[in-house]
């Protein structure tokens, strides 16, 4: 599976094209509260995934790091993305990708209440039957990622695995010991269009 998250304009300028071109599918998660903004997809644009076949999935509004939302704001927050996608695409949105990777046991029932039955979030690794599937593992590729190490984290290499989880869990430790706030400071500073 091929997935693409925040709902940026590149998705259907570029990415859209070339899965069509190699006969592949994607899942798009969109924030929608940047829907129509400079830079993201617009509505329009998201019909036209639909219509080619593409899946479209939640991001939530806003981006919010959901595992800091209290429970009132994270099951609107949840309601409302799926509400308008659904609403405004005329689909059924049953998938979330949880913003940033923060997700726990209570995202994951918040996302079952409020309907999704499946939850991707940001751990590396593969998914078998036994899965709880509003846990779900994936890779993410960005840059500078090789065309070498993305084939090989395709193939399921067990060193590209490796690598993948330890950068991963490296992630995580910044992530809690610098926190939220200066983690993605860090980040903007260090990979300025990430």
């Amino acid at each position: 599976m091929l997935m693409f998250d925040d709902g940026y304009a590149s998705h259907f300028d570029i990415v859209a094209s070339l899965l069509l071109r190699y006969r592949f599918s994607g899942t798009f998660f969109i924030t929608t509260g940047r829907v129509g903004r400079p830079g993201y997809l617009a509505w329009e644009q998201l019909r036209k995934l639909v219509f080619l076949g593409m899946e479209i999935g939640s991001h939530g509004v806003s981006h919010q790091v959901l595992t800091a939302l209290p429970p009132h704001e994270l099951g609107e927050e949840l309601l409302a993305s799926k509400r308008v996608l659904e609403e405004r695409l005329g689909i059924p949105v049953r998938a979330l990708a949880a913003p940033g990777g923060f997700w726990n046991g209570t995202v994951a029932e918040a996302a079952k209440a409020a309907g999704y039955d499946a939850v991707w979030i940001s751990a590396i690794g593969t998914n078998g039957k036994e899965t709880n599937t509003l846990g779900l593992r994936r890779v993410s590729v960005h840059q500078p990622f090789s065309a070498d190490r993305i084939i090989a984290l395709v193939e399921g290499s067990k060193t590209s695995l490796w690598w993948a989880a330890n950068q991963r869990l490296l992630i995580r430790a910044l992530k809690r010991v610098l926190g939220v706030y200066w983690y993605e400071q860090l980040k903007r500073r260090l990979v300025p269009n990430a």
